[in-house]
C-alpha cells in the first residue's frame, strides 16, 4: 500500500463498484489479434477471474459482518486466482502451462491415492491420468507462484509477499493461535472468537479489493473493445491499486522464444 492508504469506507465502495461492474459483463469481443490468441486462453482467464470474484464477494460480506479473520482464506484464493488470470492473459503459452500443471497435479494425486488404505479398501479404481502435455516455455511459472509473480510488473516480490501474508492469516499459524488467546492471564480463558485487529482487517480488505481489480483487468486485457478499461482504472486509482500489469523483460524474452 502507499503512504496515503484508502480508508475502509473507500475500499468498501470500491469493492461494491467493481462487483456491480463485473456482473454487467456477460459477453466479450475477444481480441484475436493478440499474440497466439486462442479461445482456451479466454476461457482460462474468464474462469479464474470469475472465481476470484465469486470468492471475493463472499469475503467482502464477511469483512462487513466483522468476520475479517474468517475471510482470509477466501481472499487468498481470490488473490491467487486473480494473479493467475492476469498472468495467463499476458503470457501467450500460459493457458497451456496451466493445463500442464493440472495434469502434473492429477498424476501426483493418483500416486497419493494408491498409498491410501481407505481408497484401496473402498474398491474404487484409482484414476490414471494419461493426458499429454502441451508445448510451453512457462511450465515452471505455472507450477511455482513466486515465479509467476516474478513474470509481472508491477508484481514480483511485492505481489508474492501479499500472497505469503495471506497464507499466514489463513494457515494454522501462531498469528491465528494468538487471535484466540487472551492477553491477560491468569485466569485462563478459552476464547471462541478471535480478538479484534483493525489493522489486519483493513489489510485484508485492501488485498480483497486488489484481487478484484487484477481479475477484472485480466479479462479486460483480452477484450478488443476494452469495455471496462476506463472504469477499472478509475476505481483502481482511488484505492492505490495498479490497474494494469505487464510482463517483465525477462518474461518477454522467454515467451518470445516460444515457437
Amino acid at each position: 500500500m502507499t503512504a496515503t492508504e484508502p480508508t475502509s469506507e473507500e475500499l468498501a465502495e470500491a469493492a461494491a463498484e467493481l462487483v456491480r461492474l463485473w456482473h454487467t459483463r456477460a459477453e466479450i469481443n475477444p481480441d484475436r489479434h493478440l499474440d497466439r490468441y486462442h479461445d482456451a486462453r479466454l476461457h482460462t482467464v474468464s474462469g479464474l477471474a470469475a472465481h476470484a470474484y465469486r470468492t471475493g464477494e463472499v469475503a467482502d460480506r464477511l469483512i462487513r459482518e466483522g468476520l475479517w479473520l474468517e475471510s482470509a482464506p477466501l481472499i487468498r484464493t481470490s488473490y491467487e486466482c486473480a494473479i493467475t488470470a492476469q498472468w495467463t492473459a499476458l503470457v501467450p503459452d500460459g493457458a497451456e502451462a496451466i493445463l500442464n500443471e493440472d495434469y502434473r497435479s492429477r498424476r501426483t494425486m493418483a500416486a497419493t491415492l494408491k498409498r491410501s488404505q481407505f481408497w484401496a479398501a473402498s474398491g474404487l479404481r484409482v484414476p490414471d491420468p494419461s493426458d499429454e502435455g502441451h508445448a510451453s516455455y512457462s511450465n515452471a511459472q505455472a507450477r511455482n507462484f513466486e515465479q509467476m509473480c516474478d513474470d509481472l510488473e508491477p508484481g514480483g516480490s511485492e505481489a508474492y509477499t501479499y500472497y505469503r501474508t495471506l497464507c499466514w492469516f489463513s494457515h494454522p499459524t501462531n498469528y491465528v493461535i494468538d487471535r484466540y488467546t487472551e492477553k491477560e492471564m491468569p485466569p485462563l480463558k478459552l476464547r471462541r472468537t478471535p480478538r479484534g485487529d483493525d489493522e489486519t482487517s483493513h489489510t485484508l480488505q485492501y488485498f480483497g479489493v486488489s484481487a478484484l481489480v487484477v481479475a477484472a483487468a485480466a479479462l479486460n486485457h483480452l477484450d478488443a473493445d476494452s469495455a471496462h478499461g476506463a472504469a477499472i482504472a478509475q476505481v483502481a486509482a482511488r484505492v492505490a491499486v495498479a490497474a494494469e500489469m505487464r510482463l517483465t523483460s525477462k518474461a518477454l524474452a522467454r515467451v518470445n522464444a516460444t515457437p
